[in-house]
């Protein structure tokens, strides 16, 4: 297929997507004040990294897929890299200062090695940043064979809470914090689809549902509702930040 832009999407979703963007960069210059060397590892089309560009950080991505990839090359100009394998004799030794992977641990065939060769190249004090799915999650109680969180046969690993500090730290990082700022009403919404649609045979009723559910007044009341809940009750898609140790 043609790496030329896609179609342009909705007002609506452009909105989002630079909210989103916002939110990953506010995270990010809460724990690093000064933009320095950033790897988003699994960065797709390169839309993350060219925000980040913009604000004055140099990026790098890796990505496997290659029509992902050589859009983020040709449409932004990034130097992007198809694995970690091609990406190890660029980056020297401790020459990042974050590493970010969104969604795309609970898809990698070898995260114990991955995190090991993330950490060789972060500066001591380097932070990675990632989201993933909380299997320790209200939704996924709730919602049990129908939570997105699944999702087979592409996520080949989830981490439960313990598992992912065990893991964390034998890779020589130490967490700093455990957050759920993103997904949210989106990934409810999608599980909900999900169990609605083995549920529910009436498909023109299912519908109309569904527009309501994803209708501007639900979705601005779900954000305030499921940003509360996150105090107590913690959703689907879990963002940890964690800081290389070196001692």
């Amino acid at each position: 297929p043609s790496a030329s832009r896609p179609p342009r999407p909705s007002r609506w979703r452009r909105w989002d997507r630079r909210y989103g963007l916002w939110k990953r960069r506010h995270l990010i210059s809460s724990y690093v004040t000064h933009p320095g060397t950033l790897l988003d590892y699994g960065c797709a089309t390169g839309v993350f990294l060219d925000y980040m560009g913009r604000h004055h950080w140099k990026t790098f991505g890796v990505e496997p897929n290659s029509y992902a990839a050589d859009y983020a090359r040709n449409r932004f100009h990034l130097q992007i890299f198809s694995s970690s394998v091609s990406a190890k004799d660029f980056f020297a030794q401790e020459s990042l200062d974050v590493v970010t992977l969104w969604d795309v641990l609970e898809h990698v065939s070898d995260p114990l090695t991955l995190l090991r060769n993330l950490s060789l190249w972060l500066k001591p004090d380097g932070y990675l940043i990632l989201t993933l799915p909380d299997p320790d999650s209200w939704e996924r109680r709730w919602f049990g064979r129908y939570w997105v969180g699944w999702d087979l046969p592409r996520h080949l690993y989830l981490f439960p809470r313990s598992t992912l500090r065990l893991l964390l730290t034998r890779c020589g990082f130490r967490i700093e914090e455990m957050t759920h700022f993103t997904g949210r009403y989106h990934t409810f919404l999608m599980s909900l689809t999900w169990l609605l649609q083995d549920k529910w045979p009436q498909e023109r009723s299912r519908k109309i549902l569904f527009a309501i559910l994803r209708s501007w007044p639900l979705r601005l009341a779900g954000l305030g509702l499921f940003k509360l809940s996150d105090r107590f009750c913690p959703g689907t898609s879990l963002t940890v930040i964690a800081r290389k140790r070196y001692d």
